[in-house]
């Protein structure tokens, strides 16, 4: 199974109330979503501020999303449109 595949098993899994599946999708991310934070913020503190804030926003956009790109370039527009 590709990553991208297990992505949308996630996906479809939160979307059904699935909290676990939500936190695998975070964990996959999570190392690039706060590096690309910390580079934008220059602070470990708002780094991590920003990189939750990302997080809460794509639960809530969950059913947004289309599955025509990776999960993690939903999080980088979230990101940019964050900063």
């Amino acid at each position: 199974m590709s990553d991208t595949d297990e992505e949308q098993i996630w996906v479809l899994q939160s979307r059904d109330g699935n909290p676990a599946a939500f936190e695998s999708l975070i964990r996959a991310h999570q190392r690039m979503i706060h590096s690309l934070t910390f580079r934008m913020t220059g602070s470990m503190a708002d780094a991590e501020d920003l990189a939750q804030e990302t997080f809460i926003r794509a639960y809530r956009q969950l059913d947004s999303y289309q599955g025509t790109a990776k999960f993690s370039s939903c999080f980088i527009g979230l990101l940019s449109t964050s900063a």
